[in-house]
C-alpha cells in the first residue's frame, strides 16, 4: 500500500489512481476542493488508498493537494475520465436482474415499467459512472429518450420514456424527496432532482 503521504506530495504516484465522485450541494470541504458543478450538484476527485469497495481507504483531493501536484479541476476530470471507468467499470442492470440477484420474487418481475439501474461494479460512487466517456449518449441509443432519479450516490435509476406510465414529473419529484428522507443519509443524497440528457446539452435538470 503507498502511504497517502507519499500520494499526496507525488503526482506521478497519484496519477493514475485519481477518480471522481458525486457530492451534493452541502458537501462541507466542498470550499476546500477542485470541483466541477453540473446541474445542481459537484464532481470532486479523490484516490483510494487501500482496500475496495466499502471497505476502501480514499483520500480526497483538496485544494492543498492539487496545488502541490500543479493540476486545476479541469486537469483532475480529465485524468479521473481516464482512470474511473478502468478502476470500476460501470455497471447497468435492469430492476428485474437486481431482484433476481438477491433471490426476491417481487411484483416488480410482473410489471413493464420497470427501470434500470447505473452503478460502478463496487456499487460504491455509481453516481458517477453516468459521467464514464459515453454512457449518457449509449443511454439514449438503447433506451431513446429517458429520465434520471438520483437514488443516492451510488447509483441512478433510469426510467425510460415509454416504460414510463405516470408521465407525472410531480410524482417523481415526490418519490425522490420521500425515498431522500426515509432511505438516504444526508451525505449520500445527490439532490431532489430529476434530470434527462440531450446530446446537445449533456445532463439537464427538470428544475
Amino acid at each position: 500500500m503507498d502511504s497517502i503521504i507519499n500520494i499526496a506530495n507525488d503526482y506521478s504516484m497519484a496519477k493514475s489512481k485519481i477518480r471522481f465522485r458525486v457530492v451534493n450541494k452541502n458537501y462541507r470541504n466542498l470550499k476546500r476542493v477542485p470541483f466541477k458543478k453540473v446541474c445542481d450538484f459537484y464532481i470532486i476527485f479523490y484516490v483510494v488508498v487501500d482496500g475496495s469497495g466499502s471497505q476502501q481507504i480514499s483520500m480526497t483531493i483538496n485544494d492543498d493537494i492539487a496545488n502541490r501536484w500543479g493540476v486545476n479541476a479541469d486537469e483532475l476530470y480529465e485524468v479521473a475520465l481516464q482512470n474511473s471507468p478502468v478502476l470500476d467499470p460501470i455497471r447497468i442492470k435492469s430492476v428485474v436482474d437486481v431482484l433476481d440477484e438477491f433471490g426476491i420474487d417481487d411484483l416488480w418481475k410482473h410489471r413493464s415499467d420497470f427501470f434500470y439501474i447505473v452503478s460502478t461494479k463496487s456499487m460504491v460512487n455509481g453516481f458517477s459512472a453516468l459521467f464514464y466517456p459515453g454512457t449518457l449518449r449509449a443511454l439514449k441509443e438503447k433506451f431513446g429518450d429517458y429520465k434520471i432519479l438520483p437514488s443516492s450516490v451510488h447509483e441512478a435509476l433510469i426510467i425510460p420514456e415509454e416504460m414510463d406510465v405516470s408521465k407525472d414529473l410531480a410524482e417523481l419529484f415526490n418519490m425522490v424527496s420521500l425515498i431522500n428522507m426515509a432511505e438516504v443519509d444526508p451525505p449520500d443524497r445527490v439532490s431532489d432532482n430529476v434530470y434527462w440528457y440531450e446530446p446537445e446539452k449533456g445532463l439537464v435538470a427538470y428544475k
